[in-house]
């Protein structure tokens, strides 16, 4: 149906003789000499595997006019016509009939010298000597030189089709961006307030509350504070999309940021009845890293692993050096539910979610490991993940090590 598709438009742009191969041939003969017009004249109507419709002119400048007011399948032109305009004008013929496929086939005389070595290089679908011209072999130039001319039109076509798809695929994608970031700073300022207000009255600065209006309360900070940071992803989404991802570069020891991100996800962690390990090299140095993303990073490692690991589960996270790759490496394992094989070729994707089938109980918007992958590509490493269902998950990670120059500083 695609190609259908290509062939229809082929058919509207360039007319219908094109889009499939005809048997009917419109053919302009550009030739001084009356003997060859003639001889060409009779051998094409001799031949029965297509008809010929044929135009005879005997200079270049005759043969640029006429394709200015007729339009041909084909053109044979002699290599050297008494003006001159042969073979060095074969642009001009095309550009004469607005059409820079226009099949040329040149015919020269066995004595033209440097003739074929001309042609190869030249710009021409094909070319014929004099004395090897008949019917047939008139036929099968004509015939593929149209054939090919139409290919090049439908991948011409082709070409524009996709080219147009994409720009249109960019201009939605921008609209969409900004269509989100707008959204999603106006969502943040009465986010912010509604946080704020809600603190304060769990605070009794309103006065004091019942047990229960604050049990009421605290479920809505919660569900606010999840609605902020989804707001969050999707400005980060929007900053990243738009190329305007900038890093605070800091030296910083990777630990301390692993152990940063453990303990911010240390009640969520008991609520999951979940154990994390954290096993670190000694001989881990100083990176220069932006310390707030790359604790993003592990945060949102982290906070997938707890989601989708049952109560009773561990998680492992390992952290060393490549020195050979000038490398710091880092990983966040867990024994849950784990990926199925079609969904982790997807799951870094934006808006990407897996199926209900393989995980239950996933909130947000497919946002986290999108952000994971670009804010490490950004720092010039590397984010991938193995994993198959029931069998756990590993998400592993490297970052350079402090550019070539400055010193290493191990802790």
């Amino acid at each position: 149906m695609v190609w259908r598709r290509y062939i229809l438009l082929a058919e509207q742009q360039v007319g219908p003789q094109y889009a499939l191969q005809q048997q009917n041939y419109r053919v302009l003969i550009v030739d001084g000499d009356a003997k060859d017009q003639h001889f060409y004249r009779v051998e094409l109507d001799a031949c029965e595997q297509a008809c010929f419709s044929t135009d005879f002119v005997g200079t270049g400048k005759l043969g640029l006019f006429q394709l200015t007011v007729e339009r041909y399948d084909c053109v044979l032109l002699n290599y050297l016509l008494p003006d001159g305009l042969g073979l060095a004008q074969v642009g001009k013929y095309r550009q004469a009939a607005n059409d820079l496929d226009l099949p040329i086939i040149l015919l020269a005389n066995a004595s033209d010298e440097g003739f074929a070595p001309q042609a190869l290089h030249s710009n021409v679908s094909d070319f014929l000597y004099k004395r090897h011209v008949n019917s047939h072999s008139l036929y099968l130039a004509i015939a593929n030189a149209v054939a090919k001319a139409s290919l090049r039109r439908i991948d011409g076509m082709r070409q524009v089709t996709i080219e147009t798809m994409n720009r249109e695929l960019l201009q939605k994608n921008r609209e969409i961006e900004a269509f989100y970031q707008s959204v999603s700073h106006e969502l943040k300022t009465p986010l912010t307030a509604i946080r704020e207000y809600t603190s304060l009255v769990i605070d009794g600065i309103a006065g004091v509350i019942p047990p229960k209006v604050e049990d009421f309360l605290n479920v809505s900070l919660e569900c606010t504070d999840r609605l902020a940071k989804l707001v969050d992803n999707l400005l980060d989404a929007a900053t990243i999309e738009g190329g305007m991802l900038t890093l605070d570069r800091q030296h910083c020891y990777l630990p301390e940021i692993a152990e940063r991100a453990v303990g911010l996800l240390e009640e969520l962690r008991q609520q999951a009845k979940i154990e994390i390990q954290l096993k670190v090299s000694n001989d881990i140095p100083i990176v220069e890293l932006d310390f707030d993303r790359i604790l993003q990073v592990f945060v949102n490692l982290l906070s997938n692993a707890l989601k989708f690991t049952d109560p009773g589960g561990f998680i492992e996270v390992s952290l060393g050096v490549d020195r050979q790759r000038s490398l710091v490496t880092a990983s966040v394992r867990d024994n849950g539910r784990g990926i199925s094989e079609e969904d982790l070729l997807l799951v870094f994707d934006k808006l990407y979610q897996a199926g209900d089938g393989d995980v239950i109980n996933h909130t947000g918007l497919g946002i986290g490991l999108h952000l994971c992958r670009n804010i490490v590509s950004t720092h010039g490493g590397e984010l991938w993940a193995t994993s198959a269902l029931n069998e756990g998950s590993l998400f592993e990670f490297t970052l350079p090590l402090v550019p070539p120059g400055a010193e290493l500083t191990s802790v």
